[in-house]
């Protein structure tokens, strides 16, 4: 969550663009939800001053009320998306690990399936990506394929080998952290995720998984498409009459946190639709959980 938010400009000027409005959640609840999906229960969000650190203290805290460990780093600089690999290195120690950007929304059934596995393949040595079929692939890292397999990426081509797009969401064998370490910074002075990517497809350390129809990939980085995500977001809501992205919901589901302990969370919210929503979970007959 350490992007300035650019794109943005002028409603990210005084707030960090992971705590805008999307719908009727912050935008980082939408990576958040991902990653608790995955059963990932210790969590390191890097963001880019003191001031947002305060500001996402105040929204996350430690993590308690949704029963993970969330810690805080600071990039000072804007030295890309792999240099988190480099700040979080003495976070992750020995570990596998999943690098989520914080402006991803990511939805459809079967979602929990492939992050399971692709968590487990880090936990093997294998890294895993997504693939997501989009109609600007001139906009994103694309993936370039030969015979159905991943031969490299390719950032943002003028003449896209194929329309998928690379999504923000990677599960990473430990690894990462020395490739992170040696690559140099792009032209632009960045050290690039599709750099890393890349060298793990030379090591052939690295699948694609095309996630394809039933799903919904939304980079959360312009005006139009956070209008459009806050649209899609309502329609499903009200449609089904379940929330996407409630933390709580999902730790609660995982066994993370208690009936009682959701309930006591639940008081210390003000009234709105999300605590009302929260609400009628613990009177659904949901079972006590130890």
């Amino acid at each position: 969550a350490g992007g300035r938010g650019s794109r943005l400009d002028p409603i990210t000027r005084s707030v960090n663009k992971h705590l805008l409005p999307v719908y009727d959640k912050p935008m980082i609840f939408y990576s958040l939800s991902i990653a608790l999906t995955a059963e990932v229960d210790k969590i390191l969000i890097i963001i880019n001053d003191q001031v947002d650190q305060s500001k996402f203290a105040d929204l996350l805290g430690s993590g308690d009320r949704y029963g993970v460990s969330i810690e805080y780093l600071v990039q000072t600089q804007p030295r890309g998306i792999a240099d988190g690999l480099k700040i979080a290195r003495d976070f992750i120690k020995d570990d596998s690990v999943l690098l989520i950007l914080g402006d991803n929304l990511l939805f459809g059934h079967g979602l929990k399936k492939n992050l399971l596995q692709a968590k487990h393949n880090a936990k093997k040595s294998l890294a895993t990506i997504f693939g997501f079929p989009v109609s600007n692939p001139k906009d994103y890292g694309v993936a370039k394929m030969q015979n159905q397999q991943l031969v490299e990426i390719i950032e943002k081509p003028s003449i896209p080998p194929s329309n998928l797009a690379i999504p923000g969401v990677y599960f990473y064998p430990n690894i990462v952290l020395d490739i992170a370490q040696n690559i140099k910074p792009s032209a632009r002075g960045e050290l690039e995720i599709t750099d890393v990517n890349n060298q793990l497809i030379h090591y052939q350390k690295l699948k694609i998984v095309d996630l394809g129809r039933g799903y919904n990939w939304l980079d959360l980085g312009s005006c139009s498409n956070l209008l459009e995500a806050s649209i899609f977001i309502r329609n499903i809501q009200e449609r089904q009459g379940n929330f996407i992205a409630c933390l709580e919901e999902i730790a609660f589901n995982q066994k993370w946190i208690t009936k009682n302990e959701l309930k006591e969370s639940i008081e210390t919210l003000p009234e709105s639709g999300y605590k009302n929503y929260l609400f009628k979970l613990t009177n659904h007959n949901l079972p006590e959980i130890n």
